[in-house]
């Protein structure tokens, strides 16, 4: 009988890179990635509903159905002198509003390359489009050690934030829910 050895590798929190990807297409078809955000922590979860199934003289389940899978999560950000979402503004291009919501270029203010109908609209995470999440991981004692995994069509549900008087940081903490998730493989070097 032939037995299959495994190496293991594990990664430390300073080893893994977490970025928001926001792609989009502009006129040119050209897709565009803008990384955001100082992520100091990330978590998530994914649920299938369940329900036992039983037959008549049996009191423990026969088998189990299962219907539809969730996927949620949520990530803590580093606020260091403004909030996730004027960040957020500040590095998209002047056209990427335009593009994602389909606005014309009239409604753009010049000043701030928002649409004039949705600045009012766009102050809360919940309301920007649809993200995916990379996660990367590289061992820094041997970079040919790497493993990546990608959460993908990410809606902001709920954000909260808070500051205190003895604290030494002031962090942002964003909840999610994906599309799908793929597990964690190594990258080939």
């Amino acid at each position: 009988m032939k037995t299959t050895q495994f190496k293991f590798d594990s990664f430390t929190g300073s080893d893994i890179q977490i970025r928001l990807t926001f792609p989009y297409k502009d006129d040119t078809d050209k897709l565009h990635i803008i990384n955001v955000a100082n992520i100091s922590a990330i978590g998530g979860q994914i649920q299938v509903e369940g329900t036992p199934r039983y037959v008549m003289g049996q009191a423990d389940p026969a088998g189990y159905s299962q219907g539809k899978r969730l996927i949620t999560g949520s990530f803590v950000i580093e606020t260091m002198n403004s909030s996730f979402m004027a960040d957020l503004q500040k590095v998209m291009p002047a056209d990427y509003f335009k593009v994602v919501l389909g606005i014309t270029e009239e409604e753009i203010d010049t000043n701030t390359a928002i649409p004039i109908s949705k600045m009012a609209e766009l102050q809360y995470a919940d309301q920007i489009p649809l993200f995916n999440i990379e996660i990367i991981a590289i061992k820094e004692d041997n970079p040919s050690i790497r493993a990546r995994r990608t959460i993908e069509g990410c809606k902001i549900f709920s954000e909260a934030s808070g500051i205190g008087l003895s604290s030494l940081d002031t962090q942002e903490s964003i909840q999610f829910m994906a599309k799908e998730i793929s597990p964690f493989e190594k990258i080939k070097a």
